[in-house]
């Protein structure tokens, strides 16, 4: 990465290349993405929702952070962007880690536990696993937590900040807590001494 070459050696110039290669990936990375989940067809998921503000969120990441790393990209405020933006490049990370957990802890879930039943008798949807109402609230916790945490950053407002804390905070022990129902409920051998399931056993 030229970015991170730059600032290791001390090359502004360097630097700013790299800085300029970045951002601008990252902005197409992104327009294919909204591209992409405009012209998708399935339902609306936890994953394709917080997918989509992820886009948005993106962008206006590097929206701010252009100007900044192009006209000192050694600097150390502008290490992760500019400055006061280190909550918005945390929840664009947020947003996909939480969304990829979404679909990759119930569909694994799912492919050992329903699978084979496939055909033989009812199963259910992936997306039946979790409890959509609770994927519901963590995602208005954390966008709301986020921006407050965000708006605290950009206008120096302390209470802002403990009170976005305080909401993503929540939001992120309901969301752990509904995949954890989804092991509990419908792989409970991962947890260690589940309940057994005659229907595991063969």
């Amino acid at each position: 990465d030229l970015l991170a070459v730059g600032r290791l050696v001390g090359a502004a110039a360097l630097a700013r290349v790299g800085a300029a290669l970045l951002l601008v990936g990252c902005a197409a990375f992104l327009t294919v993405l909204v591209r992409l989940l405009l012209d998708a067809r399935a339902d609306r998921t936890p994953m394709l929702t917080r997918y989509a503000l992820l886009a948005p969120t993106g962008l206006a990441w590097a929206a701010l952070t252009t100007p900044a790393w192009l006209r000192d990209p050694l600097g150390v405020a502008v290490r992760f962007g500019a400055p006061n933006t280190t909550h918005l490049l945390g929840l664009v990370f947020l947003l996909v880690l939480l969304g990829t957990l979404y679909h990759i802890v119930p569909f694994l879930v799912w492919v050992h536990r329903y699978s084979d039943r496939l055909g033989f008798e009812s199963v259910p949807m992936i997306d039946d696993l979790y409890d959509g109402r609770l994927a519901t609230a963590d995602l208005v916790l954390v966008v709301v937590g986020g921006g407050l945490l965000i708006g605290g950053d950009l206008f120096a407002r302390h209470r802002l900040v403990v009170a976005g804390g305080a909401a993503l905070a929540v939001g992120l022990a309901v969301f752990a807590a509904n995949l954890s129902l989804v092991l509990w409920r419908h792989a409970p051998s991962s947890l260690g001494d589940g309940v057994f399931d005659p229907a595991d056993g063969d």
